[in-house]
């Protein structure tokens, strides 16, 4: 399981830190909590104790959500919605600057 697993959490590492890196860290943020608490908790529930599946359906559950949440992460990516907040940031940084004036 760790097979499948894993690549989709390194996957949403990643894509998240490019996306926090551009400016953008309110979605992912927003994203992940939403994702585990409307789509991860519900479907562990669901397919480790409802189904009977035990420790096997709360790892396929996480495993979902881990490519699920990836790919929602994904598109927000390739339709560059995280533009707006990369030139924000650069906006903000450029005018930090203080250029420094040698001392005669």
């Amino acid at each position: 399981m760790s097979v499948i697993y894993e690549p989709g959490r390194v996957f949403n590492i990643v894509i998240i830190n490019s996306l926090r890196a551009t400016g953008d860290a309110r979605f992912p943020v927003q994203i992940a909590m939403v994702s585990e608490w409307c789509f991860g908790l519900p479907l562990a529930w669901f397919l480790g104790l409802k189904l009977h599946w035990g420790l096997p359906g709360i790892w396929i559950a996480m495993m979902t959500e881990e490519w699920v949440r990836g790919l929602i992460m994904y598109r927000r990516w390739t339709k560059r919605s995280w533009l707006k907040y990369a030139y924000q940031s650069r906006a903000q940084v450029t005018a930090a600057i203080i250029p420094v004036v040698p001392e005669a």
